[in-house]
């Protein structure tokens, strides 16, 4: 499966692109799923904020927890790659920062640092997606887990605010609204408002897929919205080509049923 989505900044349109691709693993004995995901600024975002993004997980499949997350991000003066290790009762992270040079310039030793926090059932930012839309989702529902994108966990709730109808890039969906709360943990296991994110929702398709249509999210850049402009199958012949690209691809027919992912998607 792949959905692609274009991105919006203080209004701006086209101010980026982000493919996500959840796909089986090609490793014949691995009962795995596999999340990758690559996103960048455009134009004038990227002018005043230049960002790139990319992502890989590693999911269970049975009990959509991730074994393995890892995160690069490059900004405009440092790169940053985070690598989670997921195990039942604690989370080792390993943060890798290292000074964007010129070419030419020499390479200065990479800033690492390692912890280890001690919480079970944290989630990444892919194998969380895969859990929300694994929950029955009735209005008032709350869903709470802890999340880890980075080096540190977050406890996040999910309200399912109702049904609604949503209309992104011309196309009407009947969707799930989840208003979303996000909040650090720290090293007491209190919790802190996050002030880099003031508050978020997102939209999920009401159909057997739950797909996310529409995201909102108020963080310290300013608004920034994702909306889907395509999705589709992929069998696992089309894995190898599948790879995220510099720009979102024409939209696909997805109604064919290709795919072990689809069924799964379909029966979860």
């Amino acid at each position: 499966m792949r959905i692609d989505f274009g991105l919006s900044w203080n209004n701006v349109l086209n101010a980026g692109e982000l493919a996500v691709i959840l796909e089986e693993s090609t490793e014949p004995s691995a009962r795995t799923w596999i999340g990758r995901a690559e996103g960048r600024s455009n134009g004038l975002a990227r002018a005043l904020w230049p960002y790139d993004v990319e992502a890989t997980s590693r999911i269970d499949p049975v009990s959509l927890r991730p074994s393995l997350f890892q995160l690069a991000e490059t900004e405009r003066e440092k790169r940053y790659r985070y690598r989670l290790e997921f195990e039942p009762a604690k989370v080792r992270a390993r943060t890798t920062i290292l000074p964007k040079t010129k070419e030419g310039d020499p390479v200065p030793e990479p800033e690492v640092k390692e912890s280890t926090y001690r919480y079970q059932a944290v989630q990444d930012i892919l194998s969380t997606a895969l859990l929300l839309r694994s929950q029955p989702l009735e209005k008032g529902d709350s869903i709470k887990m802890l999340v880890s994108p980075f080096n540190r966990p977050y406890y996040a709730e999910f309200k399912s605010v109702g049904r609604e109808e949503r209309k992104v890039k011309g196309e009407k969906y009947d969707t799930v609204r989840l208003d979303i709360n996000i909040r650090k943990v720290n090293h007491n296991r209190t919790l802190q408002e996050y002030d880099k994110m003031k508050e978020a929702t997102i939209w999920l398709s009401d159909d057997e897929f739950r797909l996310p249509v529409e995201i909102h999210a108020d963080i310290f850049v300013g608004f920034v919205s994702a909306r889907a402009v395509n999705r589709e199958w992929l069998d696992r012949s089309d894995q190898e080509e599948a790879k995220p690209e510099s720009g979102p691809k024409q939209k696909a027919d997805d109604s064919g049923e290709s795919g072990g992912l689809f069924r799964w998607l379909k029966g979860k």
